[in-house]
């Protein structure tokens, strides 16, 4: 996992986000033209009870490459674009929460993509934290 600083945040992790584990997967939902959902499970990993700020996401990002560098393909919208009131998420001691976003192969692909293997980032805003979280990858077919 990558963790970046949000806009109007300090860079890294502060405060209670320090103690949720991030986990993605993506999942075909329609084989052709394949429909795929993306998902990231926050876990509260602390012996306490967490309450968080859940800015934004998921965020599907797609790449080419299995090592998930260079210029994404496709990706469902800038995180400047997140919700206009955070949302407060308690969670109890190793309990989870786990939000969700699809795309098409028309959304990734466009006119003139070609079909194949992609690569998938999911990227969550949490309180002062992006995290990019490897979510698999996906055959996409028209």
């Amino acid at each position: 996992m990558l963790t970046l600083g949000c806009s109007g945040g300090g860079g890294g992790i502060f405060g209670p986000e320090e103690a949720l584990t991030y986990t993605a997967s993506t999942r075909v939902l329609i084989a052709a033209p394949t429909t795929f959902e993306t998902s990231v499970t926050l876990t509260n990993s602390s012996t306490a009870v967490l309450t968080v700020s859940v800015l934004c996401g998921p965020h599907i990002i797609v790449f080419a490459t299995a090592d998930r560098t260079g210029t994404a393909v496709f990706g469902t919208g800038p995180l400047t674009n997140c919700s206009p009131a955070p949302v407060s998420l308690t969670l109890q001691p190793g309990a989870t929460k786990t939000y969700s976003a699809t795309a098409t192969t028309s959304q990734v692909l466009g006119a003139s993509g070609a079909e194949g293997t992609y690569y998938i980032v999911a990227l969550m805003a949490v309180g002062n934290t992006t995290a990019a979280v490897s979510a698999g990858q996906v055959e996409l077919r028209r």
